[in-house]
């Protein structure tokens, strides 16, 4: 049995609650201070064990079985920093941590709480059981501390920053607390407004030449570094792809253009719209930034069902006769039961969704193809066809089908 002992220095002497692992129980005030903590953990055991004290007989413990060694159950929301960590890792298991809330759109956990996707509840008590008061943010971009050492755990320390802001009241006294952005500007899409700029980094512009020489733009989104994802309809003779973008028109510090090597359309893609997908390889990996960054795609067996609210951005046209928008627009659609598609012949709710109330005027347009769809952080859909009167609703391609051929078009390039 491997044991691994470390000395442990907390920043700040606080009452810490989890709804997983470690617990600092009752200290008498929240002030800072330095003491040391002795953690054991047996990796080959059947669960880990942490043992040591705190100042002034605070006592560390662990959850075991359901039940917090030594503890009480919280009053519900009682804690509203509080945060439950989704995590899958890069091996594809699952596994949980917590974690705090310090500004609306960032997490602090620990760097061993790292994984190639992180979701974030916000307002739960239990994890089990969903409120109306909990809020699933997808985490945009973890930044462990530089010099952790995942041997000792030294420097053990994360910040996550989500996709969202999220709606929780951080309380004013927190020893993080920062100083909250400005709301984003307002614009106009078809019924949108304009995003505040590189707060979706995962946005790509393409520019498309095509078979027949024309030039057309379109959307797309980052889901790693060398690869894009879009619609199968923007393929064309060459496409160069813009990343940190927010007005197309006018170049920034933050842009990465890059060329695309190779074009993989789905195989069975039709031009009636069936099969509206399409990875593309890029020439050199692309540099994660704060303005660019990767966007989490859903499982396979992800089914999501009508009547969700989720958000769509792109640089498409504002208006019908209006000319494509310079600056990245979003706006927000309802996920229509099949039957308000049924107008669209090729239509699909296997394969497809059904995006956007027809008694509202809001929707994506000519320009926005290839662009995702948001649902609760997670890419679900991409702008595939609509109606040329731009009257809602719109097809979008459901995701979730196509993991299994995502996945290997990855493994293999």
């Amino acid at each position: 049995m491997e044991e691994l002992v470390e000395n442990w220095v907390g920043p700040y002497r606080c009452a810490a609650v989890s709804t997983k692992s470690l617990l600092i129980r009752k200290p008498p005030q929240a002030t800072c201070f330095s003491r040391e903590v002795t953690i054991s953990r047996y990796f080959s055991g059947p669960r880990p064990i942490i043992e040591g004290d705190g100042e002034d007989g605070a006592e560390v413990g662990i959850r075991m079985q359901g039940v917090i060694i030594g503890g009480t159950e919280s009053k519900p929301h009682s804690h509203p920093y509080m945060a439950y960590l989704g995590i899958v890792t890069l091996q594809g298991k699952q596994k949980a941590c917590g974690g705090f809330l310090i500004r609306r759109d960032f997490v602090l956990t620990a760097v061993h709480c790292a994984g190639s996707s992180i979701s974030v509840t916000l307002g739960a008590h239990n994890i089990v059981d969903r409120e109306r008061t909990q809020q699933v943010i997808q985490v945009r971009r973890a930044i462990p501390h530089p010099h952790y050492n995942d041997k000792t755990l030294s420097n053990d320390i994360m910040l996550l920053q989500a996709l969202s802001y999220s709606t929780v009241a951080v309380p004013s006294t927190h020893p993080c607390d920062l100083k909250p952005q400005q709301p984003p500007p307002k614009g106009e899409i078809i019924g949108g407004t304009e995003s505040k700029p590189h707060s979706r980094p995962y946005m790509a512009y393409l520019e498309i030449v095509t078979s027949q020489e024309k030039q057309v733009a379109c959307g797309g989104f980052l889901i790693r570094r060398d690869f894009v994802l879009t619609a199968a309809h923007c393929a064309g003779r060459s496409v160069t792809v813009t990343l940190g973008a927010h007005n197309i028109q006018k170049k920034e510090d933050t842009w990465q253009r890059l060329e695309v090597i190779k074009q993989f359309p789905y195989p069975k893609y039709e031009p009636v719209g069936v099969h509206d997908i399409m990875l593309l390889k890029l020439k050199e990996k692309a540099n994660l930034t704060l303005a660019v960054g990767t966007l989490p795609l859903p499982p396979h067996v992800t089914f999501i069902r009508p009547g969700r609210m989720c958000q769509v951005a792109g640089w498409g046209r504002t208006g019908v006769k209006e000319p494509a928008s310079s600056t990245l627009q979003e706006v927000k659609l309802r996920l229509m039961e099949p039957r308000a598609c049924r107008h669209f012949r090729a239509f699909d709710h296997n394969l497809q969704l059904c995006v956007g109330n027809p008694q509202s005027t809001k929707s994506a347009f000519k320009g926005d193809s290839g662009g995702p769809l948001l649902c609760a952080g997670v890419a679900q859909g991409i702008v595939s066809y609509g109606l040329s009167s731009a009257k809602p609703p719109a097809v979008f391609t459901r995701i979730s089908p196509y993991r299994p051929w995502i996945d290997e078009v990855l493994k293999e390039n």
